[in-house]
């Protein structure tokens, strides 16, 4: 369960990009890619979906 999600959060700088993946969201696909803090360890996902306004950033775990 993501602890917070905010599409219009500030970048954050040491973010290293792995994996993504696509879920089906209603009638159609939307791509979610995992992110790693290098400094701190927290884990990001971004969820691509531009029909939701509340998708966007989510931190997933520390």
């Amino acid at each position: 369960m993501p602890l917070a999600t905010n599409r219009i959060a500030p970048g954050h700088p040491e973010l290293v990009q792995g994996d993504n993946r696509q879920e089906k969201r209603g009638g159609h696909l939307v791509t979610i890619t995992k992110y790693r803090c290098d400094r701190c360890g927290t884990a990001w996902e971004y969820e691509n979906d531009k029909a939701n306004l509340h998708a966007g950033w989510s931190v997933v775990g520390r």
